[in-house]
């Protein structure tokens, strides 16, 4: 399950901007990620469990 936060103060131009937890079927969280998203490009941050701790990782968005 995905429970999306959007941002209700983003700009006009912005297409997204929210968090969201992303959970699995015992509501136990798997993990959370940022995404911004505008006409030209836009970026994604998630932060996942790891082995040692927590993993995170980002993905940038160019059109």
């Amino acid at each position: 399950m995905c429970f999306p936060i959007v941002n209700p103060d983003k700009p006009e131009n912005v297409w997204s901007d929210e968090v969201s937890r992303i959970a699995g079927p015992s509501q136990n969280t798997i993990s959370v990620v940022y995404s911004f998203r505008l006409e030209g490009g836009g970026y994604t941050i998630a932060i996942k469990p790891d082995a040692g701790g927590l993993r995170i990782s980002t993905t940038s968005i160019a059109d």
